[in-house]
């Protein structure tokens, strides 16, 4: 591995190569096997990886996105109370404005 920080065209260069090599973009840690080059390396260039595979003209993975925290609360809290075993069976939940409401089956608040 070189010490030396590759040019921005050199990690766009390997992240295409890799990403021909796997059929696929690469994730970081295949890039960083295929390529000996480290994150850091990519990122003195670009300021995130997802932004540099992007601008290597590929579209990166969907998976380790950040999710809006609301959203998130209410996929597990609808997971949980659809649950067979869940601890809130029967009750469903709904977000609004910032606070969380919870209601029977019957729709009574």
């Amino acid at each position: 591995m070189s010490t030396a920080l590759p040019d921005r065209d050199e990690v766009l260069n390997a992240i295409r190569a890799a990403a021909q090599t796997l059929d696929r973009p690469p994730s970081r840690s295949e890039f960083k096997s295929s390529s000996g080059m480290t994150e850091y390396q990519v990122l003195k260039h670009f300021p995130s990886w997802r932004e540099a595979v992007r601008a290597a003209g590929l579209e990166p993975h969907s998976t380790n996105v950040a999710i809006d925290p609301p959203v998130l609360l209410e996929t597990e809290l609808t997971v949980l109370a659809s649950s067979r075993n869940g601890l809130v069976r029967g009750l469903r939940f709904r977000l609004s404005l910032g606070s969380l409401q919870m209601a029977n089956q019957n729709g009574a608040m």
